[in-house]
C-alpha cells in the first residue's frame, strides 16, 4: 500500500504557516520603522524651514530698518526693537516662542504704546541678535536662531543686512 499522498500533513501545514506569520512580522517591523523614521524627517525637514523663513522676516525687516543707530531703540543679545519707517519693529523672544511686535514704542518708558503681535517661530531654545555699527550706522545684524525638533537642535545663522529702507 502506497503511503505517500500529494496533499500536505497536518505538521507540514504548521510550519509552512509559522513560516509566513514570521515573515510577515518582520515586513510589518521594516515598514513600521522606516514609517516612523520618515515621520521624524518630515518634522525636521518643517522645523528647518520654520527656521528659515523667520530669519527671512527678521531680514527683510532689518533691511527696510533706518541704517542710523539713533532708530534703533533695543540691540540686546535677545531682542532688536528698531524704527522701520512710520512704525516700530521688535523682535524677540517669550517663553520659547519668537515673537514680531509692530506698532508704537516709547522710548522712555522702554515700553510698548500700542502694538500688534504675531507669533514667527515656536519651540525656540535660542535667539541671538547681534548688531554690527559703523560709527553712528547699523550696517548688519548677525542672526543665530536655535530650535528643537525631537532629539535634535538646528540651527540658523546669517547676517542681515541694513539697506536703509530700501529692499533690493
Amino acid at each position: 500500500m502506497n503511503t505517500k499522498s500529494a496533499g500536505l500533513t497536518l505538521v507540514e501545514c504548521m510550519i509552512y504557516c509559522a513560516a509566513l506569520a514570521w515573515m510577515a512580522t518582520l515586513v510589518g517591523c521594516l515598514l513600521f520603522n522606516y514609517v516612523t523614521s520618515l515621520n521624524g524627517l518630515t518634522e525636521r525637514c518643517k522645523a528647518t524651514a520654520d527656521l528659515h523663513c523667520a530669519y527671512d522676516a527678521i531680514a527683510r525687516d532689518v533691511a527696510r530698518a533706518s541704517c542710523q543707530k539713533a532708530s534703533w531703540y533695543v540691540m540686546q543679545n535677545d531682542q532688536i526693537i528698531f524704527q522701520m519707517g512710520p512704525v516700530t519693529v521688535g523682535w524677540l523672544m517669550q517663553d520659547n516662542k519668537l515673537m514680531r511686535f509692530e506698532g508704537g514704542y516709547d522710548q522712555v518708558r522702554h515700553s510698548w504704546r500700542t502694538y500688534g503681535r504675531s507669533l514667527a517661530l515656536d519651540k525656540v531654545t535660542q535667539v541671538v541678535f547681534r548688531p554690527y555699527l559703523v560709527g553712528n550706522n547699523v550696517t548688519s545684524v548677525t542672526v543665530s536662531l536655535i530650535a528643537v525638533c525631537g532629539k535634535c537642535h538646528m540651527t540658523v545663522e546669517g547676517i542681515a543686512y541694513v539697506y536703509n529702507g530700501e529692499l533690493l
